[in-house]
């Protein structure tokens, strides 16, 4: 009776197993939604002699793809909280460029780290580091930046300096500008992995910005369909926890266009953008009208790596 139970058992897991594996989740939002794309763009656009025509060209290219919020690279935190040196006149430049290619994109400085807490450098328990990096970021939006995107990787759910640090970056930026965030993959309970957000940090996270852009790759998602269900997974956490943390907050899912890299981390006939995008779908069909509201569109990783093919599925996203 113990071995025939036991068979039974694996059985089921065999097919559960191979039923994520193998067959991809499905379905359409019911009603229409208009997406606000966005897109992460390399540290070149403000170190690079790029003219303003040049840049409305590239700009106009993503805007026709619904792409109206640019993540400008203004380089990684130093371990003592300061930025690498940059021209403050070519943020005007960047941002006269997409104002003149459409009024409201909006250009936010984005500047990642490498997390202490995750065996980085950057120790953000620290408050002289931490009141140092907040301010690096305000005086990018005071010359010219329509607010701020922070990306501070590897952070495990729970850690408190990342947490510090937005509120040390809301606490100076000005009333109206922009605060988003990168966040990990969320992982539910039972997923024994430090880096992936819980329910309770994704929350809290959400609660002090305006936006998130979920970084839904490096999954280790060997099949297509796998990954549909990891993207739909990741969209209905986001849109949970931003409903329940502020209401203000708006949630861009990350889409992967870059190749393989790092093995199966990243598996890119597996992880690609078509995959991620039917992923997001089958989650928008399945929330509520409160939570889709919340959705604001995905976020393209990255502009320097994309193909026209991936640039083209996100362009014709049927979906939206």
């Amino acid at each position: 009776m113990v071995k025939k139970t036991g068979k039974i058992v694996a059985g089921a897991v065999l097919l559960l197993l191979a039923w994520m594996l193998l067959v991809p989740p499905t379905g359409r939002p019911a009603g229409p939604v208009q997406p606000h794309n966005a897109v992460w763009l390399d540290r070149y656009w403000l170190r690079r002699d790029m003219s303003v025509s040049d840049m409305e060209h590239e700009i106009a290219r993503m805007v026709a793809l619904n792409i109206k919020t640019l993540f400008v690279h203004a380089g990684p935190f130093n371990p003592d909280g300061s930025i690498p040196e940059y021209d403050p006149a070519r943020i005007l430049q960047i941002r006269a460029a997409a104002a003149n290619v459409r009024a409201d994109v909006r250009v936010l400085a984005w500047l990642g780290g490498l997390n202490a807490a995750g065996g980085g450098d950057l120790d953000l328990l620290r408050a002289d580091i931490r009141t140092r990096a907040a301010e690096e970021a305000c005086r990018l939006q005071e010359r010219g930046f329509d607010g701020i995107h922070l990306n501070i990787e590897p952070t495990p759910t729970g850690d408190e300096g990342f947490l510090l640090l937005l509120e040390a970056t809301r606490a100076c930026l000005p009333e109206g500008a922009f605060l988003s965030v990168a966040t990990n993959l969320w992982g539910p309970w039972w997923l024994p992995n430090h880096l992936l957000f819980s329910d309770e940090y994704l929350r809290h996270v959400s609660g002090l910005v305006d936006q998130i852009a979920v970084m839904n790759y490096d999954a280790y998602a060997v099949t297509g369909p796998l990954f549909r269900r990891i993207s739909a997974a990741q969209t209905r956490a986001a849109l949970r926890a931003v409903q329940a943390a502020n209401e203000r907050t708006t949630v861009l899912i990350g889409v992967p266009a870059y190749p393989t890299e790092g093995g199966l981390r990243h598996w890119a006939p597996a992880e690609s953008v078509p995959n991620a995008l039917a992923g997001i779908d089958a989650a928008l069909a399945s929330v509520s009208p409160a939570a889709l509201r919340r959705f604001e569109g995905v976020a393209v990783y990255a502009g320097w790596t994309a193909s026209e093919q991936e640039w083209r599925s996100v362009g014709e996203w049927h979906g939206l």
